[in-house]
C-alpha cells in the first residue's frame, strides 16, 4: 500500500506558492507457465497459472490542517497504474491418449483515493484539486484495461484426445475523490 497521510499531530500547517501532496503505484504483476507431456501410451498434462494484483493508493490530509498555498493552490492527488498478465501454455500428446488442460487468472483489485479530513483550512487564490487516477498502458483498448488472461492448450492421441482452456481476467479497480466536513476557505 502506498500511502502519504498527514496525521497524528495537531494542527498541522503547510505553507508555499503550490501545495502538491501525491502518492502513485506502478504495479506490475505477472505469471506464465509452460507444460508439455509425452508417452508412448498415454500423456497427461496440467497448466495452472494466476497473477494479481490488489495495491491501494492513498493520498489524505488528515484532520486540522491547514494550507497556505498562495497563488498555486492545493493539491492532492494519488494515482496508479496496474497492470496484470497470465499466460498459461500447454501440450500433451500420447501414442493412444492426450489430456491437456491450461487454466490462466489475472486479477486487479486496486484502490486509489484521495481525501481531504475534517476541519481543514485552505489559504490562497487558486482554490482545491482533489484528483485520483487509475492509468491506463499505453496502446492499450480501454475494454480489456490493462488485465490480461491467456490460455492455450493441446494434446493428441491415436485413440483418444481432449483438451481444454480456460482464461479469466477480471478488474474490480476503483477509484475515490472525498472532501470530509467543515472546511474553511480563505
Amino acid at each position: 500500500a502506498n500511502t502519504l497521510s498527514l496525521h497524528d499531530a495537531l494542527p498541522i500547517c503547510l505553507s508555499a506558492q503550490t501545495v502538491s501532496l501525491s502518492s502513485s503505484d506502478l504495479g506490475r504483476s505477472s505469471a506464465s507457465g509452460n507444460g508439455a507431456a509425452g508417452g508412448l501410451l498415454g500423456a497427461g498434462n496440467a497448466v495452472v497459472v494466476t497473477a494479481s494484483d490488489s495495491s491501494t493508493v492513498t493520498s489524505t490530509s488528515g484532520n486540522f490542517v491547514t494550507f497556505n498555498a498562495g497563488s498555486g493552490g492545493v493539491t492532492l492527488s494519488a494515482s496508479a497504474l496496474p497492470n496484470v498478465s497470465a499466460s498459461a501454455i500447454g501440450a500433451a500428446l500420447g501414442g493412444a491418449v492426450g489430456v491437456g488442460a491450461s487454466v490462466a487468472t489475472a486479477s486487479g483489485d486496486t484502490l486509489v483515493t484521495a481525501a481531504l479530513g475534517d476541519d481543514n483550512s485552505l489559504l490562497g487564490n487558486n482554490g482545491l484539486t482533489l484528483a485520483a487516477d487509475l492509468k491506463m498502458l499505453a496502446g492499450k483498448d480501454p475494454g480489456t484495461a490493462n488485465i490480461v488472461a491467456k490460455a492455450i492448450a493441446g494434446s493428441g492421441g491415436l485413440y483418444f484426445s481432449a483438451n481444454g482452456t480456460v482464461a479469466t481476467a477480471s478488474n474490480k479497480d476503483r477509484k475515490s475523490t472525498r472532501l470530509n466536513s467543515s472546511h474553511k476557505t480563505h
